[in-house]
């Protein structure tokens, strides 16, 4: 039966469908809870990510490193060149296209603004650098001009152009070094024990600096970077080619050179990891 509007009777009680704002603004409160839940689990997966990219770019410089042996009387690459003021990188580029993504990777002070280019040796926890463009975190320049973001174990590589005090060119193979002031290699060290390469402020990174990380109070900081797990690891490399991270902090094995001078008690680190 029809009524005066025109309706049957028991479509009267039927509301209309749809949200009142109470239901609106509770559906709402509860997708905002759920991404909040959701948020450090995506950081976390994105960190563990970063650090596993992290590894495989040390695990090719290794390899680099490794061939560059295999063509100059089986020595580790020096981590500096004084004679063209160009890092262990600028070295290693030609033994690994890849590499040459950023053209002034390797090169000291090269003025140049960061590549969009990321390649093996640039970490992807790390913000690009390089020319007027300083490291993250860092106030000087000289740490934005080393644009490659892993440094050589100092007392495994030596340098070219300059006598160094702190270890030396060290032998790829047998771990030997031969230091530019005749110190006495007490330790000899197992590939498996012994760092290669690792997350660093620097080209190079010398036993006494482990702790230092984002310190930027001195213009010279040869430091390990913990990038990783919030601030609390570190990517390393060591000889045989395993990659680990390492948590902080890194034993900084006693060593204590003055500036300019040779270590007080006249030889070199004798423990792992160096």
């Amino acid at each position: 039966m029809m009524n005066a509007t025109g309706t049957t009777g028991r479509f009267r009680s039927l509301r209309s469908v749809g949200f009142t704002l109470i239901e609106l603004l509770v559906v709402i409160s509860i997708i905002a809870l759920l991404i909040a839940m959701l948020l450090p689990a995506v950081k976390q997966a994105r960190e563990t990510a970063r650090a596993a990219m992290c590894l495989s770019n040390e695990r090719q410089i290794h390899l680099a490193v490794n061939l560059y042996a295999e063509d100059n009387d089986q020595v580790v690459v020096p981590n500096f060149n004084y004679n063209g003021h160009t890092t262990y990188a600028f070295a290693l580029k030609t033994l690994v296209p890849s590499f040459e993504g950023d053209p002034f990777v390797g090169e000291f002070w090269s003025g140049e603004p960061p590549s969009k280019t990321r390649t093996a040796l640039h970490c992807p926890s790390e913000a690009p650098h390089g020319g007027p463009v300083n490291r993250e975190g860092y106030s000087f320049d000289i740490y934005g001009d080393i644009r490659e973001d892993y440094g050589l174990n100092a007392m495994r590589s030596g340098r070219i152009g300059q006598a160094y005090n702190v270890g030396g060119l060290t032998n790829f193979y047998t771990l030997e070094v031969k230091n530019d002031f005749g110190l006495p290699q007490r330790y000899v060290g197992l590939p498996g024990e012994t760092l290669l390469l690792g997350d660093a402020v620097y080209f190079d990174i010398e036993p006494i600096n482990t702790f230092w990380n984002q310190n930027n109070t001195s213009p010279i900081d040869h430091a390990l970077i913990y990038r990783h797990s919030q601030g609390e690891s570190a990517s390393l490399v060591y000889f045989d080619g395993h990659a680990e991270q390492v948590s902080r902090p890194i034993p900084t094995n006693g060593f204590d050179s003055p500036p300019g001078g040779l270590p007080p008690d006249g030889e070199m680190p004798v423990a792992p990891p160096w």
